[in-house]
């Protein structure tokens, strides 16, 4: 997305490991960037939201659908300390050669 800035970004690849993150990731998650590449992005959704992420995760890999890519979503996520907390995310989705990655731009401060 053209001109999009955000506070922080997690990109994962399509097994849902972080293979890379930006910005003020670790004032907001609590992880050190370093801490997270290899990791499966569960560990920044909170418990309540995994089955449903699971499904819409697979799907996206089984089938390309994008539903919740695109619109930025009032979410909540979860610190390094075990806190769930309000957020604000829109998903992306990039293809390279025939890797398709996504990336999540994060903001605490839109309404």
């Amino acid at each position: 997305m053209a001109g999009l800035t955000s506070e922080a970004q997690v990109t994962i690849d399509e097994d849902g490991k972080i293979i890379e993150v930006k910005g003020d990731f670790q004032k907001i998650f609590g992880w050190k960037n370093e801490e997270m590449t290899g990791q499966s992005v569960q560990v920044l959704i909170p418990y309540k939201y995994r089955e449903q992420h699971i499904a819409g995760f697979g799907r996206w890999r089984k089938t390309g659908e994008k539903r919740a890519m695109g619109t930025w979503m009032a979410v909540e996520g979860k610190h390094h300390n075990g806190n769930i907390f309000p957020i604000t995310m829109v998903l992306t989705e990039r293809v390279i050669g025939q890797r398709r990655i996504v990336t999540a731009y994060f903001e605490t401060k839109k309404g």
